[in-house]
């Protein structure tokens, strides 16, 4: 004999089986809510902080600490370094004759002067480096 819905009794519901439908129906309804809220972006778990731009520091240019000379022995040092650059290159093709190369020399050194004053070790020291160029 099989049963119909209208000849069936309701079974007498369980506790167990009371707690299975009220949860079912919490999913249910959980289940509705996700379905109608806006879709979201999911952020990932890592979050990263921009780098922070460091600034350089300006440097303020110091004066090099001028070193001072005997200005009679400068002088003496650079008229000796002149005249034996040009004892040197005598013979060489840059100078026609002796008088070239003590005006070339004579310019190297007003030049430096304008650059340094006299007594300042790095007069000689350009003279010096300007002579071998």
């Amino acid at each position: 004999m099989t049963r119909t819905k209208e000849t069936s009794r309701p079974r007498a519901i369980s506790a167990k089986d009371k707690l299975i439908e009220y949860y079912r129906e919490l999913r249910a309804k959980e289940w509705k809510n996700r379905k109608s809220r806006k879709k979201t972006t999911k952020r990932s778990k890592r979050r990263y902080r921009k780098t922070k731009r460091v600034q350089k520091k300006t440097v303020k240019r110091t004066q090099p600490k001028i070193i001072k000379v005997n200005e009679n022995d400068q002088k003496i040092e650079i008229e000796q370094n002149l005249s034996y650059y040009c004892m040197k290159n005598r013979k060489s093709s840059k100078f026609s004759s002796e008088a070239d190369c003590f005006a070339y020399t004579e310019s190297v050194k007003m030049a430096c002067l304008e650059k340094f004053k006299k007594g300042d070790a790095r007069l000689t020291k350009c003279v010096k480096s300007r002579i071998k160029n």
